[in-house]
């Protein structure tokens, strides 16, 4: 596979290691920005952070600063992301994807809906997009956002979805429209093979490669260590115009507050917090090894005390008293007992959780506790609104990013004449639905859909979506009314049977419905 050097004014780019730093319209001190601040999330996700070691005073030894390395942020992401994502019952039939696209416009039929909806879980399944959700969700709570990029793979004739991460992007904005983006790059390092896998040849000595997509409006480049690659097996070289008209990623910030990038979980309060759990647990540990090695010390001890061994045990022979006075002491062994560890050394830990749970919004009862007392199901789910409070926010982003990545897709695949959409999809507004947050009674979801129905409060599918269950409404309410048909019909068969003289009535019937039904075809004809 041949590969197209980049332009350069050095005669020497060919012999030297390549280097980001150099490449052409690149924002290398944005990206080296970006990468420190990744970094150091990554290290606080991991634990990276609390593998720091000091100088012991008294043995000169390094020893681990915390010992312990509790570390609740992993615990955190995932929980968040189990409340984002919500209680998928059909998970595994709808490959994992937590939610689904519903037409929302008067301007398509019950058929082009449809078309649109199926082709659209079908794209996003292709691509296994329920595990590539679940990826860049976790990554999204400690790194601020995710990724999500389309690529049109002539091998697979389909578009690919694909979720780079979030330090491997760096993306410029169209002014104050965060979602629409007038740049985009994927920078991300490889090994030796895989710059090899792409055709490159590494130079004399060179470690490092780089793959590199630069996309535009207009154009758009990929690249291996500056140099510009084929597409798949063929000599065409990938660069060139951009056939779509946008940049085909989408950055989905976690929670936006100022700017481009999203603000991750991992907040400042968040990391002096978990420092501080870590010492005092320390320090609490410390503690309970000191009461548990007591000090031995005896007194009124005439001369020193000897072991002595009586049926195999050894005792101590402390000695006897002087025998002078009657109010001596006897001489004793006793152990001095300390107590390092307080009362209020084990409320500020507790304390130190609960300014945890609260900066992070993971409540308690997220982790299974009730506080020791018979609670109620929605007393339980009242107390789950801080961690539902931001999930709902995140829905908002997640929204909106999936809105947009859709359409790109719609209208990547009406460019390439792949799946069923029609301009006429694209231009059709459509709701991204979610599945329920929480648990929830499906007996009271019962009861609430009959009263409904029964007041004419709401249509027989808009109740059967509620249930979340369901994945064509539509479809299952015909089989429904397919399946009261056949059992309508079976009970009046039975019913003529069970009458008196049933059976030859039903024959006579059934005769009778013949001789009428064979002089209707004879007059038509």
């Amino acid at each position: 596979m041949d590969l197209t050097s980049s332009s350069t004014l050095n005669p020497l780019s060919g012999l030297l290691p390549f280097d980001l730093k150099g490449l052409e319209g690149f924002p290398y001190t944005t990206y080296l920005q970006q990468k420190e601040a990744y970094d150091l999330l990554e290290d606080w996700y991991d634990g990276t952070q609390l593998s720091s070691t000091v100088v012991d005073e008294s043995s000169g030894d390094k020893v681990e600063k915390y010992p312990v390395k509790i570390n609740p942020l992993p615990g955190t992401c995932q929980k968040h992301v189990g409340v984002l994502f919500g209680q998928n019952i059909e998970s595994i039939k709808l490959g994992g994807i937590p939610v689904q696209f519903v037409p929302d416009s008067s301007d398509l039929t019950d058929e082009e809906s449809k078309t649109m909806r199926d082709e659209l879980m079908h794209a996003y399944e292709a691509s296994q997009a329920g595990a590539l959700f679940v990826t860049s969700a976790i990554q999204s709570q400690y790194l601020g956002g995710c990724v999500f990029k389309l690529s049109w793979r002539p091998d697979l004739g389909r578009i690919k979805i694909e979720n780079p991460e979030a330090s491997e992007f760096v993306g410029i904005p169209d002014g104050k429209d965060y979602w629409d983006l007038r740049e985009g790059w994927i920078v991300r390092q490889i090994t030796k093979d895989e710059a090899k896998s792409y055709g490159y040849k590494p130079k004399l000595n060179e470690n490092n490669f780089w793959y590199i997509e630069h996309w535009t409006r207009s154009k758009y480049k990929i690249m291996v260590n500056g140099q510009v690659v084929n597409i798949g097996e063929s000599d065409q070289k990938a660069e060139g115009a951009n056939p779509f008209g946008f940049v085909p990623m989408v950055y989905i910030p976690h929670m936006r507050v100022s700017g481009f990038l999203g603000d991750p979980i991992i907040s400042e309060a968040a990391k002096g917090i978990i420092r501080e759990m870590n010492l005092r647990f320390a320090d609490m540990g410390d503690g309970i090894s000191e009461d548990s090695h007591v000090l031995t010390a005896m007194r009124n001890v005439r001369g020193t005390a000897k072991p002595v061994d009586i049926a195999g045990r050894t005792v101590i022979d402390l000695g006897s008293t002087h025998g002078l006075s009657p109010n001596e002491t006897p001489p004793d062994l006793f152990a001095v007992k300390t107590q390092s560890v307080s009362e209020p050394m084990i409320k500020f830990t507790q304390e130190l959780e609960v300014l945890y749970r609260r900066e992070v919004n993971h409540p308690a009862v997220a982790d299974g506790e009730d506080e020791g007392s018979q609670r109620s199901s929605l007393t339980l789910t009242t107390r789950m609104w801080p961690l539902v409070n931001e999930a709902e926010f995140e829905r908002v982003f997640w929204s909106i990013g999936l809105t947009i990545l859709s359409k790109m897709l719609m209208s990547m695949s009406i460019l390439k004449g792949v799946g069923n959409f029609t301009q006429k999809m694209l231009d059709a507004d459509f709701i991204v639905q979610w599945q329920p947050m929480l648990p929830r009674d499906r007996e009271s979801l019962v009861q609430e859909a009959v009263m409904r129905e029964s007041a004419n409060l709401a249509s027989n599918t808009h109740l059967m979506q509620l249930f979340g269950d369901i994945q064509d409404p539509e479809a299952e309410l015909k089989q429904i009314q397919d399946q009261n048909k056949k059992l309508s019909e079976s009970e009046q068969t039975a019913n003529a049977f069970s009458a008196p003289g049933g059976s030859s009535n039903l024959a006579q019937k059934t005769k009778a419905n013949n001789t009428v039904s064979g002089a209707n075809i004879k007059k038509e004809s």
